[in-house]
């Protein structure tokens, strides 16, 4: 989930199936809370909540510990926000 861009092909290859045992798990609660999903739409929409989380992920760990918690609250914000939408209970 974490995994650099530029990391080894070998590193990549080993964190590999951790990243997807751990998809696997939250598509599966993303399906228990959002049942409406199809399949294809939780997989895809599981996929982009990750990649959000990603993406934000370097702007929380640099953050002083006063911004910290902030941002964290801005992170839930948007995947809540995009899951609620994807969901059509927007």
């Amino acid at each position: 989930m974490f995994a650099r861009t530029d990391m080894p092909a070998a590193l990549r290859d080993a964190v590999a199936p951790a990243h997807t045992a751990v998809h696997i798990q939250v598509e599966s609660l993303v399906g228990s809370v959002f049942p409406e999903l199809a399949p294809e739409d939780r997989h895809r929409a599981t996929t982009v909540a990750f990649q959000l989380l990603r993406g934000m992920m370097p702007l929380i760990v640099d953050a002083d510990e006063a911004q910290r918690p902030a941002l964290v609250d801005e992170l839930r914000l948007v995947v809540r926000s995009y899951l609620i939408a994807r969901a059509g209970r927007g």
